[in-house]
Parts: C-alpha cells; sequence; structure tokens
C-alpha cells in the first residue's frame, strides 16, 4: 500500500514539474515567437522587413558589444582567479567578490555616472574635466565590470579542481610559475573558461538597463525592445527583435551546455592549492588587475554611499539624512516585498531545480532532457521572458 501511495505520488510530483516547465516557461516563449510572425492571425514578416531595412544595426551594436564585454571580463576573470588562488588572499576576494554580486546593473551604472559622468566627481570636481563617457565603450566597461564577480567565482572554482600533485611534480621539475599557469592551469579550466565567456555573451546580449543608462545615443537590440515594448506598446516589432536576438544567444547557449557537462566531469575540489612563487609575468599583471577591481569596487560603493548622504546646492555637495526621510515611505514596504518575494522565488527555484536534476540524472527520466533545456530557456534571453509575461 505505501508502495502504491509513493508511487502515485512520484508520477504526480514529476508531472506536476513537466507541466509547470511547460505552462510557464515554453508557452509564454511560443506566444512571444507567435507575435513576431503573425498580425491579427496572418502570417506577416512585415517587423523582419522594418529590421533588416532600418534597424539592423541594432544587432551589430548587440554583437559588438557582447563579444568584446565577453573577451574583457573573462580575459580579468581568470587573471583574478589566478591571482586569489595562487598569490593572493582567496578568501577576502571570495568574500568581496561575493558583496558585489548582490548590486542590480542600474545601482553600478549610476554610480558609473556620480564618478565618471560630465559633471562627475572623479572625471569634472577632481581633475577638472568634461568627458562624454557614454556610448558603447561605457557600456562595454561596466558590463565587463558588472560580470567579473560570478565569472571569478566559477573560475576559483574550477581551478580548484586540479590536482595538487601535478603543480607539485611541475614545481620539482624546475617549472617556473608562469609556465605552470600557461602550461598547466589554463588548459585544465580550458571547458571553464568557455562556459564563463558563453554566459558573459548571453547576459550582454540581453542586458538592457546598462545600455539605457550608460548607452547614450548609442542603442542595442534588447534596449530597444524593451523601449519599443514599454514605450512605444508596439509589441509586435518587439518580439521580433527578441525573436532575432534569440539566435545568437541559443547558438552561443549550444557551446556552453556542450561545455558545462565536460566541465562537471573534470573532478571534485580539491581543497588549497599550493602558492606559487610571486615572479613572473602572471604575478605582476592578475595582481594589477585584482587591485583595479578591488579598487573600482571601493570607488562603486563609496559613490552610492556618498549619494546616499548628501545632496547638491550649487554643485556643491552637503551632508544630510533627508535622503532617507522622503524615501522612507517607500523603503519599509518595498524592501520587505522585496525580502518576502525573494525568498518565495529562491525557494520555489531551488526545489524545482533540485527536482529536474533529480529526475534527469538519478532517475533518468524519458523527456527531462528536454526539460531541463526549456527550464533554462529564461536565461538565455530574459528579455524573452520579460515580455512574454507582459504580453
Amino acid at each position: 500500500m505505501k508502495n502504491n501511495t509513493s508511487a502515485k505520488l512520484d508520477s504526480l510530483l514529476f508531472i506536476t514539474i513537466v507541466l509547470s516547465v511547460i505552462l510557464f516557461i515554453l508557452l509564454p516563449f511560443l506566444s512571444v515567437f507567435s507575435e513576431a510572425l503573425f498580425i491579427e492571425g496572418q502570417l506577416d514578416f512585415s517587423g523582419f522587413r522594418k529590421f533588416f531595412l532600418e534597424d539592423s544595426f541594432l544587432l551589430k551594436n548587440s554583437l559588438q558589444v557582447g563579444i568584446l564585454t565577453t573577451v574583457f571580463s573573462t580575459i580579468a576573470a581568470v587573471l583574478i582567479a589566478v591571482y586569489a588562488v595562487f598569490f593572493g588572499n582567496r578568501k577576502r576576494i571570495e568574500n568581496i567578490l561575493l558583496i558585489t554580486m548582490i548590486s542590480p546593473p542600474f545601482v553600478t551604472s549610476l554610480s558609473y555616472i556620480e564618478l565618471f559622468g560630465r559633471r562627475g566627481f572623479i572625471t569634472h570636481d577632481l581633475l577638472g574635466l568634461t568627458l562624454n563617457t557614454y556610448g558603447m565603450w561605457g557600456i562595454i566597461l561596466m558590463q565587463s565590470i558588472g560580470f567579473i564577480s560570478i565569472n571569478t567565482l566559477l573560475a576559483i572554482n574550477a581551478i580548484s579542481k586540479i590536482n595538487n600533485e601535478i603543480i607539485y611534480s611541475s614545481r620539482d621539475l624546475g617549472a617556473h610559475s608562469d609556465r605552470i599557469i600557461l602550461d598547466i592551469i589554463l588548459p585544465m579550466i580550458k571547458n571553464t573558461i568557455v562556459v564563463i565567456a558563453m554566459l558573459t555573451f548571453i547576459r550582454s546580449l540581453a542586458d538592457f538597463s546598462t545600455p539605457t543608462i550608460i548607452g547614450g545615443n548609442f542603442s542595442t537590440m534588447a534596449t530597444e525592445a524593451y523601449l519599443s515594448m514599454i514605450s512605444s506598446g508596439d509589441i509586435h516589432y518587439a518580439a521580433v527583435l527578441n525573436t532575432i536576438l534569440f539566435i545568437p544567444s541559443l547558438i552561443a547557449f549550444s557551446f556552453y551546455r556542450k561545455h558545462i557537462y565536460a566541465e562537471r566531469n573534470e573532478g571534485k575540489v580539491s581543497g588549497n592549492i599550493i602558492k606559487l612563487e610571486r615572479k613572473g609575468f602572471f604575478a605582476v599583471i592578475t595582481k594589477g588587475i585584482s587591485l583595479f577591481f578591488l579598487l573600482w569596487i571601493l570607488l562603486n560603493y563609496g559613490a552610492i554611499l556618498f549619494s546616499a548622504f548628501t545632496k547638491r546646492y550649487m554643485g556643491t555637495p552637503y551632508f544630510t539624512f533627508q535622503n532617507f526621510i522622503d524615501s522612507s515611505p517607500y523603503i519599509t514596504g518595498t524592501f520587505l516585498r522585496s525580502i518576502f518575494y525573494s525568498l518565495i522565488a529562491g525557494s520555489l527555484a531551488a526545489i524545482i531545480g533540485l527536482l529536474i536534476g533529480y529526475y534527469l540524472i538519478i532517475r533518468k527520466k524519458k523527456f527531462m532532457y528536454w526539460i531541463d533545456l526549456i527550464a533554462t530557456i529564461p536565461y538565455i534571453i530574459p528579455a524573452l521572458s520579460s515580455e512574454s509575461d507582459i504580453s
């Protein structure tokens, strides 16, 4: 009797997970694609024609920003990870990285404006310069720095899987720190490097908040899709843009899935890794990149705190608590709702993800590979998920 009850509950749970993924993820995404292809029930390619005739530069802009952000953020993350594991204080760096992951992109963008805008504290107040720090390079800089935290943590985890005996052996044979990193460390984490690069590329394509704030007159497809839906109310064209943007994201995601499975099979975390001599090119360059990133974090959060406790009068800042007084009616309710909704969303997502992994890897249920793939679609291009909710 107990076995029959358990089997029924198991089947019910499995069906619930499958139907939930299909109902709340697959169908909304299919509705977005349908919105892009049909107008009032008729097949219509006018939106695609408009894009390729008038707005094809948006795809070039998005790919350009995505590729450059991927290159800079991936290289920086790997170098910081190497420094944290082999040369620096790993725990301290990891704690700083974890703290930076809680900041929304628009907060760091506003901090960037506060520091380096036309009237920025550093560019204007300290250096007396009036610079145009917006546009494509501003977006690339903010995205690269914004993605470094999670990328570095992934790289640190991958390096931690390397067997210490390999490093000991190379040192006994007289290998220099640079040769150990170039010939052993980097080749052994190549799958993780690809995973980091693909995740960065996908997140860059899907990011609309940073280009909206920092981009100025430089637009990307995610930004234009968001504005088409929110400002113009043109859901059809927004769906067209997201459908086109979905193609390069899907290609990148296919590489991600291929290498993430290889990365998972590379081994288990081996504990503390032996430190290398602080000599050579990598010891210098990794320290320089890490110090720059840590300095940027201090400036970033310092600017946020400075803005929170100051107001400007005739261009001169002065200390005040008025900002908190003015916002107190909104902070209490919003803060509590944010915590409450985050706990619910995080708990449900963790449970559903655990169950999908259980049925896929342990139970090896049929079709769970496709359910797992569908469940990861919102991460491929988040702009689509928010649009599908509205439509």
